[in-house]
């Protein structure tokens, strides 16, 4: 029976290991928040298509954060994302 329990519990911390893992941050991209705005179209698309990839990284994060009980963590995310996106639209804008 302690070995039945034993494994129980083994096999649970290695769940919730693996669903942390799964969290991880993604890193906000260096060109869209640098100052001025884009020196070329092409610019802008790579850091377009960056952004993109950014915001569905933490859209999934935020929402892992929540499932994971990190409900703060989420609600932190989704701000930074928000933030960061206004970041983007003022630099695409030239502003």
């Amino acid at each position: 029976m302690r070995t039945a329990a034993s494994i129980c519990v083994a096999v649970g911390v290695l769940i919730s290991g693996a669903a942390l893992a799964d969290c991880t941050k993604p890193d906000i991209p260096a060109c869209a928040v640098q100052s001025g705005g884009f020196a070329t179209e092409a610019d802008y698309d790579r850091c377009r298509k960056q952004m993109l990839a950014f915001k569905s990284d933490m859209e999934s994060h935020s929402l892992c954060a929540a499932a994971a009980g990190r409900p703060q963590e989420g609600q932190a995310s989704a701000e930074e994302l928000e933030a960061t996106l206004a970041r983007f639209n003022r630099r695409a804008r030239g502003e």
